[in-house]
């Protein structure tokens, strides 16, 4: 009888301690405070807004030029490629997925071994989970030509507990004087105008001067961090000339390493400040319950709340159902959501009030807010949020709103995929 209490004992404590890790691993118990609040109010239009902004991310706003948003591949590699022929000393590009084998990918190679022949200095920062094609061969064939390659964190002895945690950061930078970021990677989808199912929807932006040296500053903290070569000297930070004043502007890069949820941070307090509109466009949608909360506090508010997602188009299937999870919970909230149509969208913007810009690399969703490198620009400018708005527009007029009604209809199956997949959405 002892030994089949014992054996009971056993398998409860077993089913405990195989509870308690799911869901400390699998879902968002514990993680975070219980819930934000703000002490105050802020405001683009005074100084209260970029306090509380430097402050949480323990940075500080700079005068200068807007970017130049490129839409799509043919825009921003047309863009890219002139710069890599034009660059003179250094060209560094840090990206999640590269893939050699494609035709694009191979324009690029055949672009940096003739400058690498020229005597220009070429860097290559390839995420290794995400560029998992990029073969040995290659690799080797671009290091005898004199360009060096770090691939990052690969799956070895001492990388495994952080495999999980990726560089998903777009950094391209010549010369250390223009730069790019954005949402497009080195593949064959980013290709041509989005007029298709297999050419995606997608933006970069462009810049130069002090946010060029910004982005260069995020690839040498990547750079360093994985390789231990520290680089300086006048090709990789040049002198900038006066800058513009068409916008204050910070550059921020969050990292898992900090612990600190810059993303989730500078975001939620962007929407409080919100006094018009939030516009949101975001390829791999699930968003942290704070995130969800102020959506939803800011439509009740009558500001209105707009999000812009993949429909079936979306790549990654899994994350299109967990992402679907919380649309009920938005909808009857008053926030608006609409599903793009034409193709896969992968661009990532955030708006609000036509003034506030956030662009960069990050997703909403969990895996960019606490376990990628991403970086970001934010961007104060009302002309260049008039640009952005434009650009929303054109987009939101081939999307469709999901409406609140049909959604609660939708099938069965549809509504057991979004409740399993919302479970485990943290881990996605």
């Amino acid at each position: 009888m002892l030994i089949i209490l014992l054996e009971i004992f056993l398998i409860i404590l077993g089913l405990l301690g195989l509870s308690f890790w799911f869901l400390s691993v699998f879902t968002s118990l514990g993680r975070g405070p219980g819930k934000f609040n703000l002490r105050g109010r802020v405001s683009f239009f005074d100084e209260s807004f970029l306090r509380a902004l430097e402050a949480i991310s323990r940075t500080t706003f700079e005068y200068g030029a807007v970017p130049q948003i490129l839409n799509n591949g043919d825009e921003f590699f047309s863009s890219l490629l002139a710069d890599i022929e034009n660059a003179k000393k250094t060209i560094h590009i840090a990206v999640f997925i590269f893939r050699p084998q494609e035709a694009i990918g191979q324009q690029i190679i055949s672009a940096l071994l003739r400058k690498s022949q020229e005597g220009v200095q070429v860097r290559l920062l390839i995420d290794r989970n995400g560029s998992n094609k990029f073969s040995e061969a290659t690799q080797f064939q671009l290091e005898k030509a004199g360009i060096k390659i770090v691939m990052f964190r690969p799956l070895r002895f001492g990388t495994v507990a952080r495999y999980h945690r990726r560089n998903h950061c777009r950094a391209f930078i010549m010369d250390g004087k223009f730069g790019y970021t954005g949402g497009i990677a080195i593949g064959q989808e980013w290709t041509g105008n989005a007029q298709d199912k297999d050419h995606w929807r997608d933006m970069m932006f462009k810049v130069s001067g002090a946010q060029a040296r910004a982005i260069q500053k995020v690839f040498n903290t990547l750079w360093t961090n994985a390789c231990g070569e520290i680089l300086t000297g006048d090709d990789v930070y040049p002198a900038i000339g006066e800058e513009l004043t068409e916008s204050k502007w910070v550059s921020l890069t969050s990292s898992p390493a900090l612990e600190t949820s810059l993303l989730r941070n500078v975001y939620w307090l962007s929407c409080m400040a919100a006094q018009k509109g939030i516009y949101v466009q975001n390829s791999y949608f699930f968003p942290s319950r704070y995130m969800r909360q102020v959506f939803i506090q800011k439509a009740q508010e009558g500001i209105e709340v707009i999000l812009m997602v993949p429909n079936t188009n979306n790549d990654e299937r899994i994350v299109y159902h967990a992402g679907r999870f919380f649309y009920d919970q938005l909808l009857s909230a008053g926030v608006k959501i609409y599903e793009f149509q034409p193709t896969m969208i992968h661009s990532k913007t955030f708006l609000v009030d036509d003034c506030w810009s956030i662009v960069g690399s990050a997703n909403m969703d969990v895996r960019s807010e606490e376990l990628n490198e991403e970086n970001i620009l934010c961007i104060l400018s009302e002309p260049f949020g008039l640009k952005m708005r434009e650009q929303f527009n054109a987009d939101l007029a081939k999307c469709k709103e999901i409406n609140l009604d049909v959604w609660r209809k939708r099938p069965f199956l549809n509504k057991i995929l979004e409740w399993i997949f919302g479970l485990v959405g943290h881990q996605l």
